[in-house]
């Protein structure tokens, strides 16, 4: 299916990124701030000086007890800073890259088929993966309990400068994909939906399984997964729930499945 729109508007912005990737290195130090994540309400699970390594859980959200906060490095925790009513501001922790990581069991593409979706929720919890799982409406965390009744893998926004989804799939591996599109299929009774832009042909993207093909063209918003939902599977009524995500985030569950190690890098 493709989604073409006529009513929209593409901004007229002098210059655009070009198609070249530079890596960033990492910082000294890092700061975690739970107000990145609306509704979330922390409960800490560290204390200043605690060492930890990278995965680690630093808090979890108290509306959902099962979904952990991770720390993207090891190191250790410099300050946690705290603001009106002990609302915490930030978790700033000095890096430490002997400070060790945790690990889950890898396995292979066939196996994580064989997998059931509660150990599928467990892993994504523990791994601070989870929050990478959105809910429409309202783009909330997915809550693991609710299951919906079908998931959405957005490529490449059409807002102005967005990663060239080119780019992005010329650095991760397409096993990747295949292996997080497995695990999403286990969360879902429904289908799992990919959309990329008509004018992008890749095998990465055309070989995949276990997955929805779809495509857009027109105008901003047509990259937008709001449009895309109202398409494909539109919400009818308030007991109705969907959940998207994106490539990058879809490849970093793939490689955490297949290696049993996390990777918090990405394209932006």
């Amino acid at each position: 299916m493709n989604i073409h729109i006529r009513k929209g508007h593409d901004l007229r912005l002098v210059g655009a990124p070009a198609k070249l990737v530079q890596d960033i290195n990492d910082s000294s130090f890092i700061k975690l701030h739970p107000s990145d994540f609306p509704g979330v309400k922390p409960k800490l699970l560290i204390k200043v000086g605690d060492v930890l390594k990278k995965g680690q859980a630093v808090y979890f959200d108290k509306n959902n007890p099962n979904i952990f906060f991770t720390s993207p490095n090891g190191g250790i925790v410099e300050d946690i800073y705290f603001g009106e009513r002990r609302r915490i501001e930030f978790i700033s922790i000095r890096v430490d890259e002997n400070a060790g990581e945790i690990s889950f069991d890898p396995y292979t593409l066939g196996n994580i088929s064989e997998l059931d979706s509660t150990v599928i929720n467990d892993i994504l919890c523990k791994s601070g993966l989870w929050p990478t799982l959105r809910r429409r409406p309202f783009s909330k965390i997915a809550i693991p309990h609710l299951p919906p009744k079908s998931i959405f893998i957005t490529t490449m926004s059409t807002a102005p400068f967005a990663a060239d989804i080119e780019v992005v799939l010329d650095k991760i591996h397409q096993d990747n994909i295949q292996a997080g599109i497995n695990v999403l299929q286990l969360l879902t009774t429904g289908s799992v939906n990919l959309v990329s832009p008509k004018k992008v042909i890749n095998s990465k993207l055309s070989e995949l399984k276990n997955v929805q093909q779809h495509t857009y063209s027109g105008p901003h918003p047509a990259g937008n997964v709001g449009i895309h939902v109202s398409s494909i599977d539109p919400i009818k009524n308030k007991d109705d729930s969907i959940w998207y995500i994106s490539i990058q985030d879809v490849a970093l569950i793939g490689s955490l499945f297949l290696t049993g190690k996390l990777n918090y890098r990405k394209i932006i």
